[in-house]
């Protein structure tokens, strides 16, 4: 067993590094943080709203055809 006073360990200092570098690399690899949440844009907008509509009318046709079928097979199915 060794007595006596330690070295400190490994990786007690940091590395040296070019700060600048580091930084410009980092923001290629995982992107520059922003700094609020972008508002989409009046056309971004409208595009999510039909996109929704469309998804609430395939729904609602989904519903409308598995309701007879279910009580054909009578499967009983949540609905609201």
């Amino acid at each position: 067993m060794a007595t006596g006073q330690t070295h400190g360990g490994k990786g007690s200092a940091a590395r040296p590094t070019v700060k600048k570098k580091y930084e410009d690399n980092y923001d290629v690899i995982f992107g520059k943080k922003k700094t609020g949440r972008e508002e989409p844009c009046g056309s971004e907008l409208l595009q999510r709203e039909n996109e929704k509509k469309e998804r609430l009318a395939i729904a609602e046709l989904v519903k409308e055809l598995m309701l007879p079928l279910s009580e054909q097979l009578n499967i009983r199915c949540n609905t609201p």
